[in-house]
């Protein structure tokens, strides 16, 4: 293909990706059931009215997706308390859903600071557009705020640790954050306190918590995706999984590697894997992505060789692009 009519195709993609996402995002927006934020709403109610955001039901034997809809709460305590603005009225559910908003903002500054050229950055920021992932609008999930606060921990590795512990108090798997902000060594004692403080302040509360996740089992309901649980009919894969990912971002060279593998191992132990957990594996790919793209668009400036064939006297190396994805 000649490169000198590169942005005119990533622009026709992009139009392309935003006409798709916007088709997808119609039917969502129009028939919003509010499931998961009905959850976030009557669990701060619980907490007010009992003492606790989690219902009677969760103290017995039940499966996850039957505490959608305000039946139960499946977060740790400190969420109750931080969901507490969803007590005033159901245009906080418009609010929760801005996280869209910012998680597209997000993924856009990511390729904004790897340098890539405004038709690039245009490209990446319709990807975001047509996540599948922001379907799950229609709930008003927290995931894209989620999915928004790891795509931070890159642009600002400094923060990661604050931003894994304020992310973590919502939904637990955000934590696992911390093992990037110690790659990057950033400071943890502020962030580890925090987190100290909210379990011993809370510490009824996590107890509570931790008895109504051991009585939780998959529901492996048909909108969700395969995880391990569900595929195996146990849960310990999926930790196994985790555990080897999480290693994998400690040990490899690469922080765009570490950083995808990071991502992968929040998601893995997941019994039930929604699709907005897509989101999550979206921002931990854009360091990679980005860097291609980069590469991409070098090459169409002529600031780097084009790929040719090595001649029977050169030994086989790695493709260019690939070797800077492993070691940067």
């Amino acid at each position: 293909m000649d490169l000198r009519v590169l942005p005119a195709v990533v622009l026709l993609t992009t139009v392309a990706l935003i006409a798709f996402g916007v088709a997808r995002l119609i039917e969502p927006i129009q028939l919003a059931n509010m499931s998961d934020w009905m959850s976030y709403h009557n669990g701060a109610a619980r907490l007010v009215l009992d003492g606790s955001p989690y219902s009677d039901m969760q103290f017995s034997g039940y499966k996850l997706d039957q505490a959608a809809w305000g039946r139960g709460f499946v977060y740790p305590p400190p969420a109750a308390f931080l969901l507490f603005p969803t007590l005033l009225g159901t245009w906080t559910f418009w609010a929760i859903n801005a996280g869209a908003v910012v998680f597209i903002g997000v993924s856009a500054l990511i390729a904004v600071r790897e340098g890539l050229p405004w038709y690039m950055c245009a490209l990446v920021a319709a990807l975001a557009f047509a996540q599948p992932g922001l379907a799950e609008i229609r709930e008003g999930q927290l995931s894209p705020w989620i999915a928004s606060a790891i795509g931070l921990m890159w642009l600002r590795k400094s923060a990661a640790g604050w931003l894994s512990v304020l992310a973590g108090l919502i939904k637990v798997y955000p934590l696992l954050g911390l093992l990037w902000a110690y790659r990057q060594r950033a400071g943890l004692r502020g962030p580890l306190a925090l987190a100290l403080l909210s379990v011993v302040v809370l510490f009824p509360l996590w107890l509570e918590w931790v008895a109504v996740m051991s009585n939780a089992h998959a529901g492996c309901p048909s909108i969700s995706l395969p995880s391990f649980t569900c595929t195996a009919g146990a849960a310990w894969p999926g930790y196994v999984a985790a555990a080897a990912l999480a290693v994998v971002a400690l040990r490899v060279r690469s922080d765009r590697v570490a950083f995808l593998a990071l991502s992968l191992a929040m998601i893995a132990s997941a019994p039930d894997i929604y699709v907005g957990y897509l989101l999550i594996v979206f921002v931990g790919l854009l360091p990679t992505l980005t860097l291609l793209l980069g590469k991409i668009a070098a090459i169409r400036n002529g600031n780097l060789p084009q790929a040719t064939v090595d001649d029977e006297r050169s030994s086989p190396t790695l493709p260019r692009a690939f070797e800077d994805i492993t070691t940067s």
